[in-house]
């Protein structure tokens, strides 16, 4: 609580000497953005008084809600990490197999992925280069272990220099069992992408 205290009152010292109500108003007139309802603010403060405890820090704590309510659900978060099951790493390779850069794709249907044409320019660069999955790191910053997929430029490979994307099909599976899975659909409780055997 003392930190929220000290914000307020740093808050309160960059403000000493504007309008602040003057400029609610004008913000208000120029974009027409919409506040809370009476209902809804009294609500928030109820909340707020509950699990503060203390009308006082319920009162600090308020926050304005501005153009409806803005506050999200903690499963925000895992469905974010299912979002990014379908994003890898594309590993760029020269003819000769050695790495010249790196890119992002993402899954875009099964065993379809997606990057720009800055990354894989054309099929023959797609067919020598990778897609890393679950390339990510774990809270220390170290690597955790991945898994290459290799591209099928021949069986789909499509691109456009001026809109800047390529559009490649991906292994389904490793030579070690590792698997490419479909990506889940919006809303689907499935997750996706790859596994590793």
């Amino acid at each position: 609580m003392i930190l929220q205290s000290e914000q307020i009152e740093k808050a309160q010292r960059r403000a000493a000497g504007l309008d602040l109500r003057g400029l609610i108003a004008e913000l208000d007139r120029v974009t027409g953005v919409l506040r809370a309802s009476a209902s809804e603010k009294a609500d928030r403060q109820k909340m707020l008084t509950a699990s503060k405890g203390d009308p006082e820090l319920a009162d600090a704590a308020l926050e304005r809600i501005v153009d409806g309510n803005e506050l999200q659900d903690v499963n925000y978060f895992p469905r974010g990490a299912r979002a990014a099951d379908a994003v890898g790493r594309v590993v760029i390779r020269r003819s000769n197999g050695s790495q010249v850069g790196y890119g992002t794709g993402f899954m875009i249907g099964p065993g379809v992925m997606m990057t720009n044409n800055h990354v894989l320019p054309d099929a023959t660069m797609a067919e020598r280069s990778e897609l890393e999955m679950e390339f990510e790191r774990d809270v220390e910053g170290r690597s955790k272990p991945s898994v290459l997929f290799g591209f099928l430029p021949k069986t789909l490979f499509y691109t456009s220099e001026a809109l800047d994307f390529s559009i490649v099909a991906v292994v389904p599976q490793t030579d070690s069992g590792s698997r490419l899975f479909n990506i889940p659909a919006a809303g689907s409780n499935r997750s996706a992408c790859a596994r590793i055997a």
